[in-house]
């Protein structure tokens, strides 16, 4: 056969062309232009180097005739190619093997082997089912099926028959039982009452119609109480029963397909019984407490007493009571209490007992004083015939589990007791009873919580070598021990353990060039407290390196200058001396002959603490610096009387410099020239250099003497400021919650003879957590501080927060630090601000006026809040009041540190004593600002004595009257607040503004001189909700 075409082909070429070979047919193929090659290859007769050809173009055919004619002729010549024998047609066996599986109630799965041949479908014979059986088809290629619909405890048989398409097939035949519908799974009793008892099972997972309970009738025999219920229930009430009797309750599911078999349960319903075990104790001269059993199935209980000469009185109490504090009994006399459960509307018998209250006081005062991490000093009043006193002290139920329950009995003669050995951070419920020879008598309850382990502070690096470092920290309070921990980058951890009058320690035997981890735990008795941890490098291996300066130190301080001495060694050509204040600043340097051993650094400021690098030098090479920090001393001031010139209407005293010789560099943000100074994380990568640690122990010791004795004095009216917006969450808000926790854990004594706390939110809408003087001890502070709770509050604009620390500052200013609000007059106000962000309003103009009135601002930033704004923030105030933290956890760093200053901070007196004869105010230029020199052209040299209708000395009825001591509070009215700091508006009206709240506290300040009558108030009053008026005119007028 010949095969000619000029393409391909449209249907496969396979098929066709195997059997044209199997039958013997030698196939040529010649292909023209588009004729697909390999196609044609595959068609022609093997080899198909001999039977196929092909050309590019049809006139080229001629090309090839006389080579086709030859081969034809040749192949002409040769025998004919054999033929393949077809195959045998393959034998049909089964289907076979027929498998009941998955067998179910209504459902089973058939499964068999599958018939040879080409099975065109299997036909599945179902009998019985109804009287012609019933018939299912499935496709060839199947060889399972799931048959539903099926009875529940019926035999069934099946058959599958194999169909071909021009035959039937074998079949095959097997026979199954479905199983029975299911019955309710754990029947159970679950409450048994007097007259009812409470059914429950579980819920089957098929689909039901319902369930019928049935319950046969004692007293009616062959009769059973029955109660149809929906199948979504689990569980029913049997009421309507006799008491005391026993009873078997069955339950069966109803089904689509029918009931299942019954389950039974017994059941006995309770007896009317008494309570067991009425106590009554803990008399006092008013009061009894009752305490018995419960009895199961009462639904409550009615408690009874009365006395001889009274009349019987009575409480009706719920079933979850089991003691009744009785009250408004008399003392030293004798009760009968009875006590008897309720059944419904069915009382159980009556237990009675008596008992006498105490003629004699109880305790009034229990009090807890120098708290610390594992011990407390409780102390009371002592109680007149008193034989002695027990004590009792354990967690509080969210405490559980970190402490045990302890008691002890001490003497008459003993009204205070130590508590050692307790658990940091946890509350303790406390109770004192007064016992009289074998009689307990009344107690007194109280709760205490311990301060958490505290951070190790001031935690740094000395000085290091190629084989050591060395590091100082400051006193702990409270620890047994320091545990220092170090470790390469890849390597072992090695712990040392050092007592707790210890504060530096030398790391030997360190490797060359390697970073190294260190951290250091406080170590409270068998507790560890939080690690503080930082890394240093070691200095390489240079053999030309300068080795440093031995045994610098301060040897004499002035007010203007430090005197330096160190040892002189052989070998330098000279020191170079550095040094800066350590706040921020221009750094400068001296170089010093090599046989200098002492030198005095002169220039200096005031009160100021410095940073001093000594390093030897031989040639051009310099050896490791070693650091130093020394304050100057404070300038000894006269007191001048200012002369009568227009201020604020607070007096502002001189503030006393913090006698601190050393600022914790890692926690406060210091400025230089303009510039926010880096702040160090607590695990720093650049290396750093000090003082030797006998150095920082003797600058460090005095602090720390000091800051006890400074929050011992602390009194002052204290307020949190807290961020509340989005961009906090739930979780970061919590950590901040703790924090104020620990920071007010600190204050020794809070109500009105101490500090006063309160607690404010921001975001968009400030609000008041609570005031002043809301609470009035410390315990109460602290549980409302561990119930605030996060609300959020601000619009999200994009991928920013909107921040409104502005209209916060004003609202406490406004709302908080006012008389009403139970502010005092006469002691420090603090505001402490926490944030995390940037303000979206100014935030100066209301830090000015809280400035003014003397208000000490505490700023701590977190993580994304600006530095620069949180100098603003405290305005005028010491760069020591500003505080900065990289996350939310670093928060615990700064704890301690904060506490110092707010401590600090309560300890200065800024309201002199107005009352005397003669007023003097005392100004410091340096740290008091007249908010309106703003609006002010006038120089210093140009104020004068303000003129009016009296001279300095007033005659008799002319002066207005005494102005109220202290401070008391921004005053708002009229309609116009100060502090609602728009978000749009003119420039020109924003600054009307300013002039308005700037000129009221004018007023207020001529008034409270002296040289205004009250009815200037009037005045006073009425431009505070004006924009448009004349400050001189509405002056001359008022003066």
């Amino acid at each position: 056969m010949i095969l000619i075409t000029d393409g391909r082909s449209a249907d496969s070429i396979e098929e066709p062309a195997t059997r044209l070979q199997d039958k013997g047919v030698t196939v040529y193929t010649v292909g023209i232009k588009s004729a697909d090659k390999n196609e044609l290859k595959r068609i022609a007769s093997d080899p198909f180097e001999e039977y196929y050809l092909f050309v590019e173009e049809f006139h080229l055919l001629n090309t090839i005739l006389a080579k086709i004619s030859r081969r034809l002729c040749f192949t002409a010549s040769e025998p004919p190619r054999p033929m393949r024998p077809a195959p045998l047609a393959e034998k049909i066996i089964g289907p076979r093997d027929l498998v009941i599986s998955e067998l179910s109630y209504s459902s089973m799965r058939l499964s068999w082997t599958p018939a040879t041949g080409d099975v065109m479908s299997y036909r599945v014979v179902i009998s019985p089912y109804s009287f012609a059986g019933r018939l299912i088809v499935i496709d060839g290629d199947e060889h399972a099926i799931f048959v539903t619909n099926l009875k529940p405890s019926t035999e069934y048989s099946f058959t599958v028959v194999a169909v071909y398409a021009d035959e039937i097939g074998d079949l095959t035949t097997a026979s199954g039982k479905t199983s029975a519908l299911p019955r309710v799974t754990n029947y159970r009793v679950i409450e048994r009452g007097l007259f009812s008892l409470k059914v429950a099972w579980t819920l089957p997972l098929e689909p039901l119609v319902g369930y019928k309970i049935y319950i046969p009738r004692i007293n009616r025999p062959g009769l059973a109480y029955e109660q149809n219920i929906k199948g979504d229930v689990s569980s029913h009430l049997i009421d309507n029963l006799q008491e005391d009797k026993d009873y078997t309750i069955s339950i069966y599911a109803v089904y689509p397909e029918g009931p299942s078999d019954p389950v039974s349960t017994t059941g006995r319903t309770l007896k009317l019984m008494a309570v067991e075990e009425l106590i009554l104790e803990n008399a006092m001269t008013d009061t009894v407490q009752a305490k018995w059993l419960p009895v199961k199935g009462a639904t409550g209980y009615r408690l009874t007493w009365g006395s001889s000469e009274g009349d019987l009185q009575n409480v009706n109490l719920g079933d979850s009571y089991q003691f009744y504090m009785i009250q408004g009994l008399q003392a030293g006399s004798e009760y009968t209490v009875t006590v008897n459960p309720i059944f419904g509307d069915i009382e159980g018998p009556v237990v009675s007992g008596k008992t006498k209250t105490l003629a004699t006081s109880s305790v009034h005062t229990l009090r807890a004083s120098s708290i610390t991490t594992n011990s407390a000093v409780i102390t009371w009043n002592a109680v007149p015939g008193a034989t002695g006193y027990r004590l009792a002290w354990g967690p509080t139920p969210e405490f559980t589990g970190r402490d045990r329950p302890r008691q002890v009995a001490v003497n008459s003669s003993t009204t205070s007791h130590q508590l050692k050995h307790l658990a940091s951070n946890t509350e303790y419920v406390l109770s004192l009873y007064v016992v009289f020879n074998s009689v307990v008598g009344p107690g007194i309850t109280t709760t205490v919580r311990t301060t958490p382990l505290g951070y190790v502070s001031n935690f740094r690096v000395t000085t290091y070598t190629t084989s050591s470092v060395s590091v100082v920290w400051g006193t702990t309070i409270g620890a047994t021990e320091y545990q220092i921990t170090w470790r390469p980058t890849s390597g072992v951890t090695q712990t040392e353990y050092v007592d707790r009058n210890t504060l530096s320690y030398h790391i030997g035997n360190l490797n060359p060039e390697t970073h190294y981890k260190i951290s250091i735990n406080a170590v409270y008795g068998n507790s560890e407290g939080p690690a503080v941890s930082l890394s240093q490098m070691t200095a390489s291996l240079d053999s030309g390196q300068v080795q440093s300066v031995k045994e610098l130190k301060v040897i004499e301080t002035g007010s203007n200058s430090l005197k330096l001495s160190w040892k002189k060694m052989p070998g330098f050509s000279g020191y170079r001396i550095s040094w800066a204040l350590l706040r921020g600043g221009p750094e400068r340097t001296r170089v010093v002959p090599a046989d200098t051993t002492l030198y005095v650094i002169s220039g200096l400021e005031a009160s100021s603490t410095y940073t001093i690098r000594v390093s030897a030098m031989v040639g051009s090479r310099q050896g490791t610096p070693i650091v130093v920090s020394a304050q100057t001393r404070s300038k000894r001031k006269s007191s001048v009387t200012a002369k009568p010139v227009v201020i604020l209407p607070v007096a502002l005293a001189t503030k006393p410099a913090l006698a601190s010789a050393f600022w914790p560099e890692a926690r406060h943000l210091n400025s230089s020239r303009g510039k926010s100074a880096s702040v160090p994380t607590t695990t720093p990568t650049r290396r750093i250099t000090a003082t030797a640690s006998a150095t920082a122990r003797r600058v460090l010791a005095p602090q720390a003497s000091q800051d006890r004795a400074v929050c011992g004095r602390a009194k002052a009216d204290i307020v949190f400021l807290v961020d509340e917006s989005w961009s906090i969450g739930q979780d970061n808000f919590k950590k901040i919650r703790d924090f104020l926790f620990r920071i007010v854990s600190y204050i020794p004594k809070i109500g009105p003879a101490g500090s006063q706390v309160a607690v404010a939110h921001y975001s968009d809408n400030p609000r008041t957590e609570f005031r002043l003087n809301q609470y009035q001890d410390r315990n109460s502070v602290l549980r409302a501080i561990r119930g605030i709770q996060y609300g959020g509050g601000n619009t999200r604009t994009g991928e920013t927060f909107e921040i409104f620390i502005a209209r916060g500052i004003g609202y406490v200013l406004k709302e908080l630090f006012q008389i009403t609000a139970g502010m005092r007059q006469n002691v420090p106000h603090i505001l402490v601000l926490l944030t995390d962000g940037r303000s979206q309003d100014e935030v100066e103009l209301p830090a000015r006026v809280a400035f003014g009135l003397g208000i000490k601002v505490i700023s701590v930033g977190i993580a994304s809040a600006d530095i620069e704004e949180l100098k603003k923030i405290v305005y005028r105030g010491p760069r020591s009041n500003v505080f900065f933290v990289n996350t939310f956890d670093d928060l615990p760093l700064i704890e301690r540190e904060l506490v110092e200053r707010i401590c600090a901070e309560a300890t200065k007196i800024e309201f002199p004593n107005q009352a005397a004869s003669e007023t003097k105010t005392y100004i410091n230029n340096q740290q008091t600002e007249s908010v309106i020199s703003e609006t002010s052209k006038h120089k210093p040299a140009d104020v004068r004595k303000p003129e009016g209708p009296c001279a300095s000395q007033c005659s008799k009825g002319q002066k207005g009257e005494r102005a109220q001591q202290g401070f008391t509070g921004l005053h708002t009215s009229g309609g116009y607040d100060s502090f609602a700091f728009a978000e749009k508006g003119e420039k020109g009206e924003r600054v009307m503004i300013t002039i308005c709240s700037l000129f009221i506290l004018l007023l207020n300040a001529f008034e409270k001189q002296g040289c205004i009558p009250k009815s200037g108030q009037t005045e006073v009053t009425q431009i505070q909700g004006m924009k448009d008026f004349s400050p001189v005119e509405t002056l001359e007028k008022s003066a």
